[in-house]
């Protein structure tokens, strides 16, 4: 018999979202929990992630390493068999919606955890139901709530993506038809805006495209050349913010550079980091995330362009100053990143490891697969 465990929307859904106050409107609030209380398969996930979070936070073993473990396993045999029996008929909303919501909890889990996507295959269980059904009668207005939880799944998505763009599931209708009829809160879950999430999105379909060889590499560079311009060029339009916080332009910077760095290193893996490409986005993302304070909610946003920029970082000032704001990080949100900290390092070891004359860039996505046979784990940021 489990412990009883209430899903406490006061430990986990204030950092879910960039609210500035423990807002009532949360839509972890408004869309998840209600529905826990409906689908038997998201109230284990949502149990399992409350253990999880609050193991972690009071180190307490049992509640992080046994009953979250636990629920989890529940949760994902409820998800199997659901979705079984999507593929045998039709899903009304609360069902199709309970998937969706149940595969994004089951993630927030792993990130929790470890940081690795080992549920990572229930991206491709999402998209299998939305491919069963038109996009006009999934994602229409007065659909909020399916477009929340697709939202995140899509973004989600992108970054498993970004070790490996063969693992992108999400089509370009799909993102694009999400980034149509979502709202701020978009922005506010994931903290890309949505015009970069479209342009991020289609640099990874066209280097998915490439290692598949559907798409020659002279064609291919010369996108990634026009896509880098684009992101160059593209600034956060006056007014269009998720609240009338002073500090979301530096959230839209820092994510801007994001994109513009990992595109830089889909053109040259190997180019050394001392570029001048590479470390002007380097700086770029640093100084916009010093423009946000320790307490403040927007840092826990930033955790991808943090990473991105720790990658290519090279003084032993830049690594401690990206260390310390995980840290700021951790301390905001109650929990780590173990993942992204590991690669870091593995990155940094092995770049100190290299012979003089060797400046080639070390890649941290050939940190992100452990070899058992044929089973790969892919990191989520």
């Amino acid at each position: 018999m489990l412990i009883e465990i209430p899903p406490d929307d006061r430990e986990i859904c204030p950092h879910q979202i960039a609210l500035p106050t423990d807002d009532a409107d949360n839509p972890y609030r408004l869309y998840i929990l209600p529905l826990a209380y409906e689908k038997i398969g998201l109230l284990y996930a949502v149990l399992g992630l409350t253990a999880c979070h609050i193991g972690i936070k009071k180190d307490d073993v049992y509640l992080r390493d046994t009953l979250a473990v636990e629920y989890q396993a529940r949760a994902i045999r409820c998800l199997g068999e659901t979705l079984q029996n999507g593929i045998s008929g039709e899903l009304e909303e609360n069902e199709r919606d309970g998937i969706f919501a149940t595969i994004q909890i089951l993630l927030l889990q792993d990130i929790f955890e470890t940081g690795i996507s080992t549920h990572g295959i229930h991206i491709t269980g999402a998209l299998s139901i939305c491919n069963q059904l038109r996009l006009s009668d999934i994602l229409t207005e007065g659909h909020e709530r399916t477009v929340f939880f697709l939202g995140n799944l899509a973004w989600l998505d992108i970054i498993r993506s970004l070790a490996d763009p063969q693992k992108l599931c999400f089509p370009p209708s799909l993102r694009e038809t999400i980034a149509k009829l979502s709202d701020l809160k978009f922005e506010q879950v994931n903290g890309c805006p949505r015009e970069l999430f479209l342009i991020i999105g289609t640099v990874m379909e066209h280097a998915k495209a490439h290692e598949a060889g559907h798409m020659d590499t002279l064609q291919y560079e010369r996108f990634l050349n026009a896509a880098r311009d684009e992101l160059h060029a593209w600034r956060l339009s006056p007014g269009i913010y998720p609240s009338d916080h002073s500090r979301w332009p530096a959230v839209a910077e820092a994510f801007r550079h994001a994109c513009i760095l990992h595109t830089s290193r889909l053109l040259d893996v190997y180019q050394p980091a001392e570029a001048t490409m590479i470390q002007i986005s380097v700086t770029a993302i640093l100084d916009a995330i010093a423009e946000i304070p320790p307490g403040c909610h927007l840092i826990e946003l930033l955790v991808m362009p943090l990473f991105m920029a720790g990658t290519d970082a090279l003084s032993s000032y830049a690594r401690h100053y990206v260390l310390l704001r995980f840290d700021h990080i951790k301390a905001r949100a109650g929990f780590g990143h173990p993942a992204p900290l590991s690669l870091l390092q593995s990155v940094w070891d092995a770049r100190g490891s290299q012979i003089k004359d060797d400046n080639r860039n070390v890649p941290w996505m050939s940190f992100t697969r452990t070899e058992s046979e044929h089973q790969h784990d892919y990191l989520i940021i």
